[in-house]
């Protein structure tokens, strides 16, 4: 068999990049738009204090949210932070729960509806032991925060720069040259 298929038109050709090109814009411009929202609802959860304060200040509201829910708070490790390109730090948290199922999951969602500025980002819940209804659950939250800013570091303009009590001048060439003869 033989088909025949026309010849592709310049005008066809143009048509068709257009097309492609208007359909990149368009998802180019949603992910613009979504990239909006995303910092918005990032921005209200933002925590507006200082990152070396975020820990204990979570400490403080997540033991009283347990014990209002008549839960008992068996731990609260920090995990290791991590930092996006635009600046904002995630400090994320894992902490441990015991009492019942029930009161344990309504603690995780009083995280979420009570606090803006923490989110909970996983939660399990295991049997504590076989003779009571009781579970121990480890629920994984994460406060959003400014990335601390490194120190920063001064000199004195004498030694080197890595100790500042060297009163000989900082230079790469020796002052002296030995010679043989």
């Amino acid at each position: 068999y033989i088909a025949f298929v026309p010849a592709a038109t310049t005008k066809g050709i143009v048509a068709r990049a257009r097309t492609k090109e208007r359909e990149i814009q368009n998802k180019l411009d949603e992910a613009k738009s979504r990239g909006r929202e995303i910092e918005t609802v990032l921005s209200q959860r933002k925590s507006a204090l200082p990152p070396d304060s975020i820990g204990p200040e979570a400490l403080a509201r997540i033991t009283k949210l347990a014990q209002a829910g008549g839960l008992r708070l068996t731990g609260f490790r920090p995990q290791r932070a991590v930092v996006s390109p635009s600046g904002l730090t995630m400090y994320p948290y894992t902490l441990t729960i015991e009492g019942s199922f029930p009161a344990t999951a309504k603690f995780a969602r009083a995280i979420e509806s009570t606090t803006k500025d923490i989110a909970v980002i996983s939660y399990a819940a295991t049997s504590s032991d076989a003779e009571s209804s009781g579970v121990s659950a480890t629920v994984g939250i994460a406060l959003f925060g400014e990335t601390p800013k490194p120190p920063k570091r001064t000199t004195t303009g004498s030694g080197s720069a890595g100790s500042g009590t060297s009163s000989a001048p900082a230079t790469s060439a020796p002052t002296t040259r030995a010679t043989n003869g």
